[in-house]
């Protein structure tokens, strides 16, 4: 999915001569707005060679913070600069971002693969070693948490066999105005109790994330 550090991963690959195709949706046509990417079809008719492994790379951001940033990224700061906490928070819950968030394994990464994607990370040690690399037939797959991604250009080497090397990219960084903006709503929206238990009792979540981890996102937004 999107807002979780792929254009970092991206950008390291090519440095290195990996050609790495960029892709947030596969198969969903009524995602997030802004960039897609190529869809399974054309990636499976036109570009990939199936007979071949495909190697995937895909990552995990705390669910609430990555949907807030997808959301803000799209916003012009005029817009922005114009709300309240309390009318951002309230159009952020409007547009459902984090439906999009918590559904994006399900809908494209466990439709591609056959099998319940989350309920794999989950039987296995992702949320203690921060990645998790598993073979489904003709796929490769490997697994990061964005909170632990500038320490693994080890394993990123391992994956695609070059020494990889890890530099953060914001592609955000360079909008007049935009980072305080950006700083002042993270930061100072909140949500119900309710709800963010809600999030955080997700099957996302409990697949990429320790208790302590849990209890410590859920007060960040409490």
């Amino acid at each position: 999915m999107g807002r979780v550090g792929s254009v970092s991963v991206r950008k390291a690959l090519h440095q290195k001569g990996v050609m790495a195709h960029h892709v947030h949706h596969l198969f969903c046509s009524n995602g997030e707005p802004g960039f897609g990417g190529p869809r399974w079809d054309e990636l499976s008719t036109n570009v990939l060679d199936l007979t071949k492994t495909i190697k995937i790379i895909t990552l995990i951001r705390d669910p609430v913070y990555r949907s807030l940033s997808s959301w803000l990224i799209q916003k012009k700061v005029p817009e922005m600069e114009s709300w309240s906490l309390e009318q951002a928070r309230q159009i952020f819950l409007r547009e459902q971002r984090l439906k999009y968030t918590l559904s994006w394994f399900d809908k494209e990464l466990s439709v591609l693969l056959g099998l319940d994607s989350l309920a794999l990370l989950r039987s296995k040690p992702l949320k203690h070693k921060k990645h998790y690399r598993f073979v489904r037939d003709q796929y490769d797959v490997l697994v990061l948490r964005t909170s632990h991604l500038d320490k693994k250009a080890p394993v990123l080497s391992d994956f695609v066999g070059r020494n990889i090397e890890m530099v953060r990219h914001n592609v955000s960084a360079n909008r007049p105005g935009f980072a305080d903006q950006y700083s002042r709503l993270v930061e100072g929206i909140s949500f119900s109790e309710e709800l963010v238990k809600e999030v955080y009792s997700s099957k996302l979540v409990k697949a990429a994330f320790t208790d302590h981890e849990i209890n410590e996102m859920e007060s960040n937004w409490i």
